[in-house]
């Protein structure tokens, strides 16, 4: 067995106490996450099975004792990759059938990609990069506590028209995939960006 790549176990930020509690942290974000997969459909369903690839393969990032092999490494890499093409094709596709790129797409393919890069050797990661992520995970722990995905007109359900609000513009189009949802999944998807940056920096 040896460590995650890039991982010291006797780095500060790295104590054992903080890495059970974030372990599970996103074992509940996970709960949350494959309760919505049950639950919903079409778009959302294939957007949140996103986060909970991610929420499952972080676990183990924290927990390196129970699969911190080699081979996993490896196999975490090859996941993230292709997880993140598709996303990406995903999201080209909806932008081609609803005439407008829908950030939360983009989101989640950056996620993949960033995901894919945790996963690298330490040799092969920069410590500028690292940062720059972990600032991006940052907003992103801020854009769900504080709901300002709900706040970009393209996610805004309210802009197609209603008794008060007018109709948008014929060049507007409002996408079918919103971030409108509850507590548990804003606060679940806080949590996994929170340890995402937190990761990057404590590698």
């Amino acid at each position: 067995m040896v460590h995650m790549p890039g991982m010291d176990m006797s780095m500060p930020l790295l104590p054992t106490w903080a890495r059970v509690s974030w372990a599970l942290a996103l074992l509940i974000a996970l709960v949350v996450h494959l309760s919505h997969v049950y639950r919903m459909s079409g778009q959302y369903r294939l957007w949140v099975l996103g986060h909970v690839i991610m929420a499952a393969a972080m676990i183990p990032m924290y927990m390196p004792e129970i699969t911190g092999t080699i081979g996993f490494t490896r196999l975490g890499l090859q996941i993230f990759v292709c997880t993140a093409l598709v996303a990406a094709a995903v999201s080209i596709v909806m932008r081609l059938r609803e005439n407008v790129l829908n950030p939360l797409w983009a989101m989640l393919t950056l996620d993949l990609a960033i995901m894919a890069y945790m996963w690298l050797p330490a040799m092969s990661r920069l410590p500028v990069i690292d940062v720059l992520f972990a600032v991006y995970f940052s907003y992103q722990v801020l854009a769900w506590t504080l709901g300002f995905w709900d706040r970009i007109p393209v996610l805004d359900r309210s802009m197609a028209g209603g008794r008060h609000r007018p109709a948008p513009a014929p060049t507007v189009s409002v996408v079918s995939l919103t971030a409108h949802t509850g507590f548990a999944s804003r606060a679940t998807s806080a949590v996994m960006a929170a340890s995402m940056g937190y990761m990057l920096i404590a590698m």
